[in-house]
């Protein structure tokens, strides 16, 4: 699909999540900052998300804090209720938790 419609936003964000569920973390970031580039999806609570969880395996705590943040604050304000972000924004709060222990013991 990429190679068809390489500036569909959506598309690089499915790969993104692919790669992320694989653990290939350098290809996610690399989908999910395209999906990013090509624009608003109207998924972008999620692609922010998503952006955090990645970040974050890839040791870019504060980044993917930042990520976070604007995402949940986004959704606070536009989605309160929406179970699947909450559902994705615990996934991605427990991924950043996962992280910063292991850089902290890593770092001792």
């Amino acid at each position: 699909a990429i190679e068809i419609r390489p500036n569909r936003p959506r598309y690089w964000s499915t790969l993104a999540l692919a790669a992320f569920r694989n653990n290939e973390f350098e290809l996610a970031d690399q989908a999910i900052v395209k999906s990013l580039e090509y624009g608003n999806t109207g998924d972008t609570i999620n692609e922010w998300l998503l952006k955090s969880m990645i970040d974050a395996r890839l040791g870019r705590l504060e980044s993917a804090e930042k990520w976070l943040v604007d995402a949940e604050e986004r959704r606070k304000k536009e989605q309160p209720g929406e179970a699947i972000l909450i559902r994705f924004k615990d996934e991605a709060s427990a991924i950043l938790a996962e992280c910063r222990s292991k850089a902290r013991v890593d770092g001792l």
